[in-house]
């Protein structure tokens, strides 16, 4: 084969030595974990972890960029989730929860179903549909 012919050769990626995610104990983590939600997926969890451990040892650097940092915590996931397909949910649950949050505070200011549909996103059907949800529950819950 001709030399002009041949791919040049990249060299194998070097990747930093950094802490070792089961290396971590539950005190190290914790913190983190407070933090979840129960609609937070599992690869959401595995990232965040993955993201946790980086930070830990890159936060003292002072001098790193943001790019840098970006760079870190991809080679961070390459470590902790290399060799899986891990796949990546919407978070349509939890999003859906914030927006429902949301459109009964709103309710509660005082907003009309019009307004409050047009601020969220939602028809006024879905808004009313959401508020019936809130009531039947605080009904079930009461003694």
């Amino acid at each position: 084969m001709p030399e002009h012919w041949r791919l040049p050769v990249k060299p194998p990626i070097q990747m930093p030595s950094r802490l070792e995610l089961q290396h971590l104990t539950t005190e190290q983590v914790a913190p983190l974990e407070t933090l979840f939600t129960p609609q937070w997926p599992e690869v959401w969890r595995d990232f965040a972890h993955s993201f946790y451990v980086t930070l830990l040892e890159h936060v003292a650097w002072p001098g790193m960029t943001p790019e840098q940092l970006a760079v870190q915590l991809v080679h961070g996931v390459v470590r902790d989730l290399g060799g899986t397909q891990p796949y990546i949910t919407v978070g349509s649950a939890q999003s859906r929860s914030e927006r429902n949050e949301r459109a009964i505070s709103l309710l509660r200011q005082g907003k009309g179903y019009r307004t409050v549909a047009k601020l969220c996103g939602l028809t006024e059907s879905r808004v009313r549909s959401i508020e019936r949800g809130i009531r039947r529950a605080r009904f079930l819950r009461k003694p």
